[in-house]
Parts: structure tokens; C-alpha cells; sequence
């Protein structure tokens, strides 16, 4: 686990075992539904027409917000388009005043008949919608479908829809959820996430970040704090909050954390950089990890653009301290300027970066050989001092002569301005 924070955002994530069995079961669904000869949605007289899909949250979940403030949770939900044709589809919904859904894919979302696609959106809640239980409804339908100029009657549009509640509270809380290395107590780098347990439905999603700590004002009640690394590990953390309470979830985590990243470089007499010592050092408070696993420095700064550099691959990660080193010299050699080397720990599910980013100074060309410039400058005044007397003369007269020149053509000038 690397101390420090990558990347920060509020996103939405869903874990790869829910999203694959969520498609499995709507695969299932559209099969069973095409072999009885029964559409998701009923053709038109003029074409087959249909969308299905279903939404990622259960069906009367509740999103809780904290009255006065503004809100953020994003979800979405999912649509095929079943038909024979392209169709357009946008998210709409009968909204109150305060409440917004925000689509977090460019609208409208084309189509290609059997195509499936997510589309996230996200809620917004303004810190003056008054507080109270809303019930949205959220529909999903085509855009582009046109009724013909032969039809007359009710024009068929399928669409698909999810039911949920957008729940304003008076009362607040703070959380904040830590993840620490429990074998150093630094703060672990990772997936974090934070559901509310609205105890009718299940769990929903309030928000996720990668990063080293989560913090978010949240209504009283019961939460889930989860904390992972893809390809590593995974723990889970229920606890209840009260009104006014601000608290820390503090997780220790067995961690794959870097000790050491460096980058030393060996020079030359003349100061110029020969080879560059890479050092990377990992301690391993998890389990033995299965690899391929190697150790990778890749060259930034001035030599941004170079290859990475595999310093080793081992077969697995034991538990305990591993380090290695490589002694590195690019091709073209070290050019004048910063180099900046950013390590990473790779393996087949997993990878982690350090978030110190070792650097050195590499002299360029002038500064390497400023001695044999002097020494040039130096023979080139002597050989100009030594020269005949009479190449002086010569350099001086034609010097005077062209001084004279430009003197004369200076009066003609002047005399035919006059």
C-alpha cells in the first residue's frame, strides 16, 4: 500500500462481483423473455421497438441527505436496447423543487440494436430543499421515435423506470473513515467507500474515493465503511452514528506498503551522471502474493518518454521486507536536466505506486566540459595574440576603411535630404 493520496474524487464504484452478476441475471431474463416469445417491451405496428434494464439501486431505496447543506450521491441504472433499430435515450423524472438528477453520460445515449450500457446519474440536493421524504421515479426512454405519417392513434414508447426516496434530514453527523498500515500506522493508500443501511432495502451506495481518508457529513443511523485493494484484500466495517456525533473509523489494514523508493546517481570525474542506482524496498503485512510480481521505475522529468524499467520479477511477494536495486543508464545516456524516477509494484491483478518520486540533477553539455571550453577560449586568444605584427596592421586598416564608408554614405544621405 503506498502512503499517500493518487487520486481524489467523489465517484461512484461498484464492486466487479455485483455488476457481473447484475448482467448475468438480465441476460437471463432477456433470453428467457426472447425464447417464450415475449419481449421486454412491445413492438409498434411498424417496427420492433423495445428497451430493458434495471437500475443499481433496490427499488425503494432511500438516499439520505443533510438538510442546509448541499448533496452529492451518484448511481445510475442500466438499458438495452432490444429492438432492431438505433434509438436516443435520455433520463427524466417529476422533480420538487431543490432536487436535480444530473445524467454523468453524454446525452442523448445512442444506441445500436442489442447494445447495452450504464447509465450514471447523479443526485443533487441543494442546500434549500426543505426537509422531508420525496419519492422519485426515474424513467429512461427513446428520444427519436417519430410516429409515422400513415398512424393515427396512441404512439408506443417503451421505457424502463426506478423508484427510489431522496430523504432530507434536520439532524447531522460527521464520519470519517482512516484506513492505517498495521504493521507501520501510516495512512493506507485505497479504494474507500461509504453505504447507508437504510434497513428496508439494504445498503446504498453514498460515495467512494481512492484515497488515504474519507470524510462526509451524513444523517444519523446505520453505515457500512469499506475499505479495498483490487487483486489484495477487502474489509468491511458496520458502525451506527447519532445526531451530532462527529466519529472516526479508524481501519487497520494489512498493507503492502513501500519503505524506501530511491534513485542515486554515480557520476563521472567531470561530474556528468554515469548510472543511476535504483533502490525499492517493500514491506509485505499481507499474505504471500502470487506473481508474477515486479518492481518498476519509471523515468520522468527530463527523461519523460523513456521506457519503464524493470529493477526485478520475482515469482511471488513473501511476507516481510523485500527489496532490490538496479544499477540503470538509458541508452542515450543521462541528458542534462532533472530526472524524476516514480516507482510502482506490479502484478497480475494489482498495482501500486509510491508516492515519493526521487530525483537528481544531471549537468549538460557546457557544464560537463566548461574546463575544455576555457582551455579553447583560452588557445584561441593566445594564437590571436600571437600573430605577425603586420596581420594586425592589415585587420585594423580594413577595419578603419570600412568605418570611413559608412561615414561618407551617412553624409551623401543627409546632403540630398537637404
Amino acid at each position: 500500500m503506498v502512503n499517500g493520496v493518487v487520486r481524489e474524487g467523489t465517484f461512484r464504484m461498484r464492486s466487479m462481483s455485483s455488476r457481473v452478476v447484475r448482467w448475468l441475471a438480465y441476460s437471463l431474463v432477456a433470453l428467457l423473455a426472447g425464447s417464450l416469445g415475449v419481449g421486454l417491451a412491445a413492438p409498434s405496428a411498424h417496427s420492433a421497438l423495445g428497451i430493458g434494464g434495471g437500475s443499481d439501486f433496490f427499488t425503494g431505496a432511500v438516499f439520505p441527505f443533510v438538510a442546509g447543506e448541499s448533496g452529492r450521491v451518484e448511481t445510475g441504472m442500466y438499458v438495452q436496447n432490444t429492438g432492431d433499430e438505433l434509438v436516443e435515450v435520455e433520463l427524466s423524472a417529476g422533480l420538487p423543487a431543490g432536487i436535480e438528477l444530473e445524467p454523468l453520460v453524454e446525452v442523448p445515449l445512442v444506441l445500436e440494436p442489442g447494445q447495452m450500457s450504464d447509465y450514471d446519474f447523479a443526485i443533487n440536493v441543494s442546500e434549500a430543499a426543505p426537509p422531508g421524504e420525496y419519492e422519485i421515479i426515474a424513467t429512461i426512454a427513446p428520444t427519436n421515435i417519430e410516429r409515422e405519417d400513415d398512424e393515427s392513434g396512441s404512439l408506443y414508447i417503451p421505457a424502463i423506470a426506478g423508484r427510489f426516496f431522496v430523504e432530507i434530514v434536520g439532524e447531522s453527523a460527521t464520519v470519517t473513515i482512516r484506513p492505517v498500515s498495521d504493521a507501520t500506522g501510516l495512512p493506507a493508500l485505497g479504494n474507500i467507500s461509504l453505504s447507508y443501511l437504510d434497513g428496508v432495502t439494504g445498503e446504498v451506495l453514498m460515495e467512494s474515493i481512492t484515497g488515504t481518508e474519507l470524510v462526509r457529513d451524513v444523517v444519523p443511523g446505520n453505515y457500512r465503511a469499506t475499505f479495498d485493494v483490487q487483486g489484495l484484500q477487502k474489509q468491511v466495517v458496520e458502525f451506527e452514528i447519532g445526531p451530532d456525533e462527529s466519529r472516526v473509523i479508524e481501519m487497520e489494514i494489512p498493507t503492502v506498503s513501500f519503505q524506501l523508493v530511491d534513485a542515486q546517481p554515480t557520476r563521472d570525474a567531470d561530474g556528468g551522471v554515469v548510472t543511476a542506482d535504483l533502490i525499492v524496498a517493500v514491506n509485505n503485512s499481507l499474505r504471500r502474493i502470487e506473481g508474477p510480481v515486479s518492481f518498476v521505475a519509471t523515468p520522468g522529468g527530463v527523461g519523460t518518454g523513456l521506457e519503464p524499467v524493470t529493477i526485478a520479477t520475482l515469482a511471488e511477494l513473501p511476507p516481510g521486507i523485500t527489496q532490490q536495486r538496479l544499477a540503470y543508464r538509458p541508452e542515450n545516456g543521462f541528458t542534462g536536466g532533472e530526472w524524476e524516477f516514480v516507482f510502482s509494484l506490479q502484478g497480475p491483478d494489482f498495482e501500486l505506486t509510491a508516492a515519493d518520486r526521487p530525483s537528481f540533477s544531471a549537468p549538460g553539455f557546457v557544464e560537463s566540459n566548461w574546463e575544455y571550453i576555457a582551455l579553447g577560449v583560452l588557445a584561441a586568444l593566445v594564437v590571436l595574440l600571437v600573430l605577425p605584427r603586420r596581420w594586425w596592421f592589415v585587420l585594423f586598416k580594413r577595419r578603419r576603411r570600412k568605418d570611413d564608408e559608412e561615414q561618407e554614405t551617412a553624409l551623401v544621405g543627409g546632403t540630398h535630404a537637404q
